[in-house]
């Protein structure tokens, strides 16, 4: 039977399984092959693979173990743009219409530039667009326009550094620099691909700058206060502060540093520039005080008028703040010129030139003249009770002790009227009081020459009057060539601590600059600025301790008569260096010459040359009385006790516990059956010659005329004295124009630009905006109206970014 051709199913399946076997076994010869090689290939990259790994882990461990310097603070985490004022660009807010209620804040200018995150300066950076849009009148307003432009010019040509202070990475670098940042180191733990790791970090805590000003007096810029830092730690590093902004384009040879009220750091640069007047005057008031009631209300408005600063503004502090002066200056600084301008500022008063309104008048003077010769052409005028030549320590010291005891009198007199309820009027009805001593260190000198240990119980006098003279309207001001902590001559540390205004005429000495007048923080940047002085007549710096500022000025020269001349032809010593000066001067004259007589003049009544012999305590027993009547003139037989007579009886070439009998110097005092002379006393024209050698005193003519000094001239000479030339000696009279102008603040300039409309080009032949006038200290915000006086009286934004 044959065999059939044909397969079955089970044979087809068969075969199937059999092909299926052998692709299995082929597959797993195949991967027991490959596994075999993959063996061979692992065997032989063993090495190569263990070496990558590990050079893989050393290089993580080296990365994320290594010291890292991670930085805080700066400008990136603040969200908006840090704007930049200008002081030009001030926005004029009488034309953007502003909504009822609200006012414009441009206390430190307008608007001007908005700096991004990340550094740099744009077109879009300008502000003056935006304020457009905001404020459409602006559009139109071309002077706007052009002071923002004028603005942006400033900014373009002095500070190019501000295209920077948003760059954090290189602010860091340059805070790092000069030692101004917080670091702190920590430790910390790292995960890796490969292990954990710890790695040391350093954090470096970068300034916070809040706000960028230009002011009239230049660049400010303030950063926020870091914890454990002050002003005190910027100020050690102020020579590298000065380097690196120098270095960044910005004229910081003048930048110091301050806190502000609330701890953050103030740099101010100072860097405006500065154009002083050769000489100034301050405007006379619209007439002169008539009563002591007059000059009580005039009273709290009366600041110690100094000059001006470099930008015009008035250098003023407020007498009720500052209620004495420590003044210092060596030969030909312009000291007593200054102290005679004081004089005359208190003595008939001045125009304030920020109120508009009349201040000072109407004060009673005493006077310590060093050199016996600078303040004896004051001697006779209306408020002026005494000019005591330092010469004469006896009535130097008399005169002290006299202006003492009314410190004492007042306060206990105030104490009655407390104890009667009357506590608003204890001080009411007190004429201010002016005690003024020239030549400090010689004066003392001859105190402690003439009466040895007993003159501590003069400088106690002293003492007193500084601690308690503010309240009762009494008034110190101290002038020594030099300002000494120790020795002979030195201004006693415990007064200096009442003599919170310090001013400079010419550059302080080292001596001076080592004393306690000078805080360390104002001692550098006032050898800084004294440098700059030398030479410069009439110019000089203020220290104010309380505010830890100095302020370099030009000081006031002012009428006073008998030492300044409006005649034609005087000396130019004399005469008013300027035309403004001298139309200052004609406003000043006829009101001088106007001044009342509120109280009358003080003598000596010695019985003879050798009062001023023998002890101190002894000496303060000479009674000092009052000697002119109601126009100033010399009453009958009072010659005799007038130290500036050739009658006087304590008349000697030079001179030298209890105290003298006290009496008012008021004219209700004297004599009411004496009728006064109807015309006053003549006043010396001042001449312009040099002071004469001194030579031998003449006998006593009989029964000469009152004259007006301290040492007489030879007989043969008949003359008046002459007053003793001096850098800024000016004298005379002539008739003035009793106009006074009233000084009004220009308003504030604005902000903002427009690209199209806004040149930066440089004006042609246009004159720079005038100054606006300003005070350098605060005003006392308390005022307090006297009563009427009684009709008889002695007168933080942190945030981190790594580098």
């Amino acid at each position: 039977m044959a065999t059939s051709k044909y397969k079955t199913n089970k044979d087809v399946e068969k075969e199937h399984q059999r092909d299926i076997d052998a692709s299995r076994k082929i597959y797993r010869g195949t991967d027991a092959e490959v596994s075999k090689a993959r063996k061979g290939v692992e065997k032989e990259y063993a090495p190569i693979i263990s070496a990558i790994d590990k050079e893989a882990a050393a290089e993580e461990k080296s990365l994320l173990s290594k010291p890292i310097t991670r930085f805080t603070g700066g400008t990136h985490k603040l969200e908006k743009p840090l704007v930049v004022r200008h002081w030009h660009a001030a926005l004029p807010a009488d034309k953007l219409n502003l909504p009822a209620g609200k006012k414009l804040s441009d206390k430190h200018g307008g608007p001007l530039l908005a700096l991004q995150r990340g550094g740099g300066i744009t077109r879009a950076s300008v502000v003056a667009p935006k304020m457009m849009g905001r404020f459409p009148s602006l559009r139109t307003d071309a002077d706007y326009k052009k002071r923002v432009g004028e603005a942006l010019r400033d900014v373009m040509e002095k500070y190019r550094l501000l295209e920077h202070l948003r760059d954090d990475r290189r602010m860091a670098g340059f805070f790092r620099e000069v030692g101004l940042t917080a670091e702190t180191k920590t430790r910390e733990d790292v995960e890796g691909e490969y292990g954990r790791y710890t790695r040391d970090v350093t954090t470096v805590n970068v300034p916070t700058l809040l706000s960028v000003t230009v002011g009239r007096g230049g660049l400010e810029m303030t950063y926020a206060h870091m914890a454990g830092r002050s002003s005190s730690d910027w100020n050690k590093r102020l020579p590298e502060l000065r380097a690196a902004f120098k270095n960044m384009g910005v004229n910081a040879d003048s930048l110091t540093v301050h806190d502000t009220e609330r701890g953050d750091v103030l740099l101010r640069f100072d860097d405006a520039e500065s154009v002083f007047p050769l000489a100034i005057s301050a405007e006379p008031p619209t007439r002169a005080a008539v009563s002591v009631d007059d000059a009580i209300r005039r009273y709290p408005l009366t600041r110690w008028m100094l000059g001006v600063d470099a930008l015009g503004d008035p250098v003023s502090f407020p007498i009720e703040t500052y209620p004495h002066v420590l003044v210092t200056g060596g030969t030909g600084g312009g000291k007593s010129v200054w102290a005679r301008s004081l004089i005359e500022s208190l003595r008939t008063g001045y125009r304030d030139p920020e109120t508009g309104r009349d201040a000072g008048g109407g004060w009673l003077a005493f006077i310590s003249d060093g050199k016996g010769s600078d303040f004896a052409s004051l001697e006779g005028l209306p408020g002026v009770a005494m000019v005591a030549p330092g010469t004469d320590p006896a009535q130097v010291a008399v005169m002290v002790r006299r202006v003492r005891e009314e410190v004492e009198r007042r306060f206990a007199r105030a104490g009655d009227e407390k104890r009667r309820g009357n506590d608003a009027s204890a001080f009411a009805g007190m004429q201010p009081w002016l005690l003024l001593l020239d030549e400090w260190g010689s004066t003392a000198i001859k105190m402690t020459g003439s009466y040895g240990k007993e003159a501590e119980g003069f400088e106690q006098d002293i003492d007193l009057i500084l601690r308690l003279g503010r309240e009762c309207r009494i008034h110190a001001v101290l002038l020594s060539q030099t300002i000494r902590k120790t020795g002979a001559g030195a201004v006693p540390g415990s007064w200096q601590e009442n003599l919170g205004l310090t001013v400079s005429l010419g550059a302080p000495s080292e001596i001076t600059l080592g004393s306690d007048a000078f805080t360390a923080s104002t001692r550098e940047r006032a050898a800084f600025m004294g440098a700059r002085l030398k030479g410069k007549k009439g110019r000089g710096l203020t220290v104010d301790r309380e505010n830890d500022t100095v302020t370099e000025f030009q000081s006031f020269y002012t009428w006073s008569p008998g030492t300044t001349s409006l005649a034609a032809g005087a000396d130019p010593k004399v005469s008013p260096p300027t035309p403004e000066v001298r139309a200052s001067w004609e406003r000043w004259q006829p009101i001088s010459a106007a001044v009342s007589w509120l109280a009358p003049r003080v003598g000596i009544k010695a019985s003879g040359p050798e009062w001023r012999e023998g002890k101190l305590a002894e000496v303060y027993t000479t009674p000092l009385v009052p000697i002119t009547d109601r126009s100033g003139n010399l009453r009958d037989g009072m010659a005799k006790y007038d130290p500036s007579s050739l009658e006087w009886l304590g008349r000697k070439s030079a001179g030298g516990g209890g105290g003298s009998p006290v009496h008012d110097f008021d004219f209700d005092s004297l004599d009411a059956e004496a009728e006064p002379t109807p015309e006053p006393a003549p006043k010396a024209e001042p001449r312009a010659e040099p002071e004469p050698e001194p030579k031998p005193e003449p006998k006593p003519e009989p029964k000469p005329e009152p004259r007006v000094v301290t040492e007489p001239e030879p007989a043969a000479a008949k003359a008046e004295p002459v007053p003793t030339p001096s850098v800024f000696a000016v004298g005379g009279d002539g008739v003035i124009d009793a106009e006074v102008v009233d000084v009004e603040p220009e308003p504030t300039p604005a902000a903002a630009v427009t690209e199209p409309e806004i040149s930066t080009a440089a004006p042609k032949d246009e004159p720079k905006a005038k100054p606006r006038p300003r005070k350098s200290a605060p005003k006392k915000t308390e005022k307090t109206t006297p009563n009427p006086a009684p009709k008889k009286t002695s007168g933080s934004t942190t945030g981190g970014f790594t580098l």
